[in-house]
C-alpha cells in the first residue's frame, strides 16, 4: 500500500497515525539529510504509541552513526550501517526465529544490555539483478508517475569529501543488467511517464550508457515519451559524454547538459579531494557540446574550503566565456559520514542550522579563505550573473563589452551587483535579501523563484532596472552597436508561459522593428547594424 503526504505542519500527525493503522511489527524508516529531523520525531511517538514494534533506521544520514540516532533504554530500535536490501531481509528473517539473536544480523547497530553493539559489515551486493525491480513487479502503480527517477547503476569512482556517494561505495561501480533496464524503460513509457531523471552518478561513464540513450530515443520514436531526460554526466569521459548530450538534444530530449565542475580553483579541488577530475575534459567536451549547439549548465558549490571570493567570481567568468549556459552556485551542506566533517576544524568550516523541522543538514556560512559577508556577496554576485546572462538581461551586451576590452564582464556584474543592491523597493532585491534571513539561500528552489520573480512577477520592473544600468554608462547610450545588442537582450528575453502576450513597446527597441509574431517576434535589423546582430547571435 503506497500512501503520500504533503511535507506540512500535520505530516507527523499523518505519518504517525497511518504507521500506527497498518499495524506492523516492523518499521523500516529511511533516513536522509533533508528528512532526519522528521524522522526522530515519528520514532519517538511511534515508540511511544507502539512499544513492542521494532523499528529500522538505514540511509546515508544515521549509517555508522548509532550513538546519535539510537538511545539505550530503546532495545527495539536498529540502525543499518549499509546497503540495506540484504541486511533488512535478514533483520526480518531473525525476528520469525524462537531464539532472536540479532547479533546474527550482519551490518546493523543496536543497543542491548547497556551496551551498544555494532555487528560486522554486509557485503555490498555485487549482482543488483537479485533486486526486485519496483517497476517490474507490480510496486508502481501506471499513469501516476510523469516524473520518474531511475538508477541503472550504484557507485561511484571518486571520492570528494563533501559527498558520501564515493566514499559510502568504496569506489566500485555495480550494474543492473541492460535487459533489465531497457524492460524498465518500456514499462516508463507505457505507464505515462514523461520525463526521467537518471540519478547514477556519472551516467555516461560506461560504454552501455550509449545503448541505454539510443534505446530511449527508440521509445520517444515509436511512443511519444518520455518528453525530456535529465541525468549526472559522467567526469573523465568527453567523448561519450557529448555523443549521449548530441543523442538526446537531435531526439528532442536534452533541455541542458550537466557539467558538476563544483569549483574552478585548483585549490579547492585539492582540500576536497576532486583534483583527479581532469580539466581538459571539461574543456573538450564543452567544445564539441557548443559545436552542437547543445545548452549546458554548470554547477559550482560555495563556499567550497580553499575557494576565494576572487576566485569564485573568477570562475563564473571563465564559464560564461567558455560558453556555459546556466550557471548554479548550490550551498556546502555539511552532512554525516562526509571526509568534510573531520576536516570541519582545520578548514574554520562554520555552519548554520537548516531552518525548517524536517531537514537536520547544516550550511557553510564561512571558511578559512571567506567571511560571511564574502559569501553573502559571492551568491549576490551569482544571482547578478543569472539575470544577466541566464535570463537574458544583458547576454549578447555583456559578452561584446567583455571580448572588445570594453568593460570585464566581472565589473558588468559587479556594477549591477551595486545597482540591486541600492534599488530596496524592487521586487528582486527583496527576493534576494529575503534569502540571507535564514538559509533561504541554500534551498534547492532559490534560482528558479529569482527566475519567476525576474520574468514574471516583476517583470516590467526587472526591465526598468536593466534599462536604468544601461542609461547609467553615458559611454554605452551613444555607441550604436551597444544600443542594438541591448535591444537585442530585451527581445531574447524568455517569457515564462506560452499563453503570455510577447510585448515589446517600441521605445525599447528604437533601432530595432520588432514584430509580436505567434510565439515570438519578428526583427527587421538595418543593414549597417546586420553584421553585428548577426555576429551576437552565431
Amino acid at each position: 500500500e503506497k500512501r503520500s503526504f504533503p511535507i506540512d505542519s500535520a505530516v507527523d500527525d499523518q505519518i504517525v497515525s497511518t504507521l500506527l493503522e497498518l499495524d506492523g511489527d516492523v518499521y523500516g524508516l529511511s533516513c536522509y539529510v533533508w528528512n532526519a529531523k522528521l524522522v526522530r520525531r515519528v520514532v519517538e511517538r511511534l515508540r511511544a504509541e507502539k512499544p513492542e514494534c521494532r523499528i529500522v533506521l538505514g540511509g546515508p544520514q544515521v549509517m555508522h552513526h548509532g550513538a546519535d540516532y539510537l538511545k539505550r533504554e530503546d532495545e527495539r530500535t536498529y540502525l543499518c550501517n549499509g546497503e540495506g536490501e540484504i541486511t533488512f531481509k535478514n533483520f526480518l528473517e531473525e525476528t520469525l526465529t524462537d531464539e532472536q539473536d540479532f547479533t546474527r544480523v550482519k551490518g546493523i547497530s543496536f543497543w542491548s544490555k547497556g551496551e551498544l553493539v555494532t555487528t560486522p559489515p554486509e557485503a555490498r551486493l555485487s549482482s543488483l539483478d537479485s533486486i526486485p525491480s519496483p517497476f517490474l513487479e507490480g510496486v508502481f502503480d501506471t499513469d501516476a508517475y510523469p516524473w520518474v527517477p531511475w538508477e541503472t547503476n550504484r557507485g561511484c569512482p571518486f571520492k570528494c569529501n563533501y559527498c558520501y556517494w564515493g566514499a559510502a561505495t568504496a569506489s566500485k561501480v555495480h550494474k543492473f543488467g541492460i535487459d533489465r533496464l531497457k524492460a524498465e524503460l518500456k514499462w516508463m513509457v507505457e505507464s505515462g511517464a514523461m520525463y526521467i531523471f537518471i540519478v547514477d552518478a556519472n551516467f555516461g561513464m560506461l560504454p552501455r550508457d550509449l545503448e541505454l540513450t539510443e534505446y530511449v530515443t527508440q521509445l520517444k520514436a515509436e511512443y511519444g515519451a518520455p518528453m525530456a531526460v535529465s541525468y549526472f554526466s559522467s567526469k573523465n569521459t568527453p567523448e561519450r559524454a557529448s555523443t549521449i548530450a548530441r543523442t538526446l538534444k537531435k531526439a528532442g530530449l536534452l533541455s541542458y547538459h550537466p557539467i558538476s565542475l563544483q569549483t574552478l580553483n585548483h585549490d579547492a579541488l585539492v582540500a576536497v579531494e576532486r583534483d583527479n577530475i581532469r580539466s581538459e575534459t571539461y574543456n573538450a567536451m564543452l567544445e564539441a557540446l557548443n559545436d552542437e549547439k547543445c545548452s549546458t549548465y554548470a554547477e559550482l558549490i560555495w563556499p567550497l574550503p580553499g575557494e576565494t571570493l576572487d576566485s569564485f567570481k573568477d570562475g563564473v567568468v571563465q564559464l560564461r566565456e567558455a560558453g556555459i549556459s546556466h550557471i548554479m552556485a548550490y550551498p556546502l551542506q555539511l552532512m554525516n559520514n562526509v571526509g568534510l566533517m573531520q576536516r570541519k576544524d582545520e578548514y574554520e568550516l562554520r555552519t548554520i542550522p537548516e531552518s525548517g523541522s524536517i531537514g537536520e543538514g547544516a550550511f557553510v556560512v564561512s571558511t578559512k579563505w571567506v567571511t560571511q559577508a564574502e559569501h553573502q556577496e559571492g551568491l549576490w554576485y551569482s544571482f547578478a550573473d543569472t539575470i544577466i546572462d541566464s535570463l537574458s538581461g544583458m547576454r549578447f551586451l555583456a559578452k561584446f563589452l567583455h571580448e572588445s576590452g570594453r568593460q570585464a564582464r566581472r565589473k558588468t556584474i559587479e556594477q549591477f551587483v551595486d545597482l540591486l543592491k541600492r534599488r530596496t523597493s524592487t521586487k528582486v532585491h527583496e527576493y534576494i535579501a529575503s534569502l540571507f534571513e535564514a538559509d533561504g539561500w541554500g534551498q534547492f528552489e532559490t534560482y528558479g523563484t529569482l527566475m519567476l520573480v525576474s520574468l514574471h512577477d516583476a517583470r516590467e520592473e526587472g526591465d526598468q532596472l536593466l534599462q536604468e544600468f544601461f542609461d547609467s554608462h553615458e559611454d554605452w547610450a551613444k555607441d550604436e552597436k551597444l544600443r542594438v545588442l541591448f535591444e537585442l537582450d530585451r527581445i531574447a528575453r524568455p517569457y515564462l508561459f506560452r499563453n503570455l502576450p510577447f510585448e515589446l513597446s517600441p521605445r525599447q527597441t528604437p533601432l530595432l522593428e520588432v514584430e509580436a509574431i505567434e510565439g515570438g517576434f519578428h526583427v527587421r535589423v538595418p543593414e549597417r547594424l546586420a553584421p553585428t546582430v548577426l555576429e551576437a547571435l552565431d
